[in-house]
């Protein structure tokens, strides 16, 4: 078995066990009730998400590497975790409405997500590779890189669960610039890779914001 298809289990593995501490740490902090309610609440749907998010990961291992990232996945890997570890480590006052808000916005992400990675039949994949074919329809035909946006969406969520300014720059400095490079990175290859078809379908799209970018 490639080791290349061994790094996205490796990867959440490690993300996983660099988690552990730092949720115990804020679980031990939580007093209040609006604490518990949002912060605890917080940490486990977005626990969930990534249970279900694992399968794509276990996926890999069937799969023939692909070595088309560009150093992207790990990029990646760090800026969540920096993300989360600024979340669960630098405090700030739980606040119902935001933990409302923070709700809403994490399951639009969710939804987007997992309809982008379900209308690719199986073929999504965390690793960058060419499409067996090009999906140009349902949320595709209105940006060319759903799946990244719902993930995207998702985390912006996470500075409204622990609202504090490391988790803000968390997001804005790490999290955000390693999706846009990421989604750059894969935009590049498929337009190598597939050439006119999907020239033609760049044409028509935007990359992760409707109408804007």
């Amino acid at each position: 078995m490639g080791g290349g298809r061994k790094t996205p289990v490796l990867l959440s593995l490690v993300f996983l066990a660099l988690m552990v501490g730092p949720a115990i740490y804020r679980f031990l902090q939580f007093e209040l009730l609006v604490e518990w309610v949002v912060g605890g609440g917080g940490i486990v749907v977005y626990a969930l998400w990534q249970a279900y998010e694992s399968r794509i990961s276990v996926a890999e291992l069937d799969k023939e590497e692909a070595l088309h990232d560009a150093g992207t996945m790990p990029l990646a890997a760090v800026a969540k975790l920096i993300l989360l570890m600024t979340a669960m480590l630098g405090g700030g006052i739980q606040r119902y409405e935001l933990g409302a808000l923070a709700l809403v916005v994490f399951l639009a992400g969710v939804v987007l997500r997992s309809v982008a990675v379900n209308s690719l039949q199986g073929h999504y994949s965390h690793r960058i590779r060419r499409p067996p074919t090009l999906v140009t329809t349902g949320v595709y035909g209105w940006i060319r890189h759903p799946a990244y946006a719902g993930t995207l969406l998702a985390h912006a969520a996470v500075p409204l669960f622990f609202p504090n300014p490391y988790a803000l720059a968390g997001f804005w400095l790490a999290w955000l610039p390693a999706v846009i490079i990421r989604t750059l990175v894969e935009d590049r290859f498929l337009r190598r890779d597939l050439g006119q078809e999907y020239e033609a379908y760049a044409a028509r799209t935007s990359r992760l914001i409707p109408g804007i970018w």
